[in-house]
């Protein structure tokens, strides 16, 4: 074969180790019992509010805290009411979004042996700033949408 003469092989990208597919294997089945949990107690099978508690901060000061609703909008989002959980609790909408993008994921890397190489790219200083100002922004307008819709309501004060 001549050297200006390029070859028909194209090489397959690495398959993920055991080791890597065991892990993603177990972050698939805790999401999975996440949302199995959720959706038990959207549909009143376990009481929420015994299980996880009263929000002291909400008991203490009168506001709702951070994570207000975001379980309320998780069951709505397990039921299926995407546009409802949004409506509940912006943020606790996102993190389910998330959470099922994750899930994805997992399960294609642990059942098909999918590489994704974005995955083993090492994560920037930059990128790791922007993904947590972006969080931080997410909490403190879902919280902002709940302070608001709890003065609407005559919740507060």
């Amino acid at each position: 074969m001549a050297s200006d003469q390029q070859s028909n092989f194209i090489k397959t990208p690495d398959r993920p180790s055991l080791a890597q597919r065991i892990v993603a294997g177990a972050v698939f089945l805790a999401i999975s019992g996440l949302f199995y949990f959720l959706h038990l107690g959207a549909v009143g099978k376990i009481d929420m509010a015994r299980v996880l508690g009263i929000c002291e901060f909400k008991r203490t000061y009168g506001l709702p805290c951070v994570s207000c609703w975001m379980t309320t909008s998780a069951m709505a989002f397990v039921r299926g009411d995407i546009l409802e959980a949004f409506y509940i609790q912006p943020a606790g909408a996102i993190i389910c979004c998330g959470l099922v993008c994750a899930a994805v994921f997992s399960l294609l890397i642990a059942v098909f042996a999918v590489n994704f190489r974005f995955l083993h790219q090492p994560l920037s200083r930059r990128f790791i700033r922007y993904f947590v100002i972006s969080t931080l922004i997410i909490l403190a307008a879902g919280w902002a949408v709940t302070i608001a819709r709890a003065i609407a309501q005559g919740r507060i004060s």
